[in-house]
Formats: structure tokens, C-alpha cells, sequence
């Protein structure tokens, strides 16, 4: 199904710009399905009883996720988040004014050029009214 749609767009049969959003759209419902039947997708893995197994066509592991640390509590590590916010702003704007002007910090020290490596371009689609998934093709081939 998928490499029809890929094959038709290169081909110039199909807007790529319809297959892209319908296919943003196929993907948002997805994940918010997936989000959804999680748990019990989860529940019912467990009744496996092992952590990793073959099911139908599809390796299936029940893992735990790491945890996260919170720090923003802790006043010392409030003040060191502080101080590394400034000294990455002080690398941008040395970065920015390179060759223009010399960034110089409290201490009469040069601040050397933070690195940027550009984003590349991208598109950006928002489903603004659900499409009807019952054949979700249907729009693409209209």
C-alpha cells in the first residue's frame, strides 16, 4: 500500500502534497491509538510471561522504561543551571558577532564561539479535521 503511494507520487500520478497530508493524518491517528491501547496491549503482553517473544509477525518486549531525575528542587544545581544557561548565551552571541567584535566574560577572558550546524528544511502539516479512516486510501485516490 505504502510503496504504491510512493510509486504513484514519483510517477506524477499522485500530488505528493495530498499523499503527504493524508498520510500525516493516517500517522496521527495512529499514534493516538497506540497511546490509547497501550496499557492493555501492555497487560496482555505480560500474560506471556516472558520478557521477549515472537508473537504473529512481530518480536514483543516488555521493558522497563528508565526513570528521570529531578534536580530543579536542589538550590545548588538551580544556581549551576543558571550559570550554564548565561555561558551557552555568551558562546551564541560570540558566535553571532565573530569577526565583528570580540565577546570578553567577567573576567576579562575571550569567550570562545559556540558551533552551529543549521537545521535542514522540513514540512510541517496539522490535521485540522479528522479524516474518516474506514478506508483511509480513499482520499489519496479521489
Amino acid at each position: 500500500m505504502i510503496e504504491k503511494i510512493i510509486s504513484q507520487v514519483r510517477e506524477g500520478v499522485l500530488n505528493p502534497l495530498d499523499a503527504y497530508i493524508q498520510l500525516k493524518s493516517i500517522e496521527s491517528q495512529a499514534k493516538e491509538a497506540l497511546i490509547l491501547l497501550a496499557e492493555e496491549a501492555l497487560v496482555e503482553s505480560k500474560k506471556y510471561g516472558e520478557k521477549s517473544f515472537t508473537y504473529k509477525n512481530a518480536k514483543v518486549t516488555v521493558k522497563s522504561n528508565a526513570g528521570t531525575w529531578d534536580f530543579k528542587h536542589i538550590n545548588g544545581w538551580v544556581s549551576v543551571a543558571e550559570k550554564k544557561k548565561e555561558f551557552e548565551e555568551a558562546a551564541k552571541m560570540a558566535y553571532k558577532t565573530k569577526g565583528k567584535s570580540i565577546q570578553f566574560d567577567m573576567n576579562g577572558e575571550e569567550i570562545e564561539a559556540a558551533k552551529y550546524m543549521a537545521g535542514r528544511d522540513g514540512i510541517s502539516v496539522q490535521i485540522l479535521n479528522k479524516i474518516d479512516l474506514s478506508n483511509p486510501l480513499d482520499e489519496i485516490f479521489q
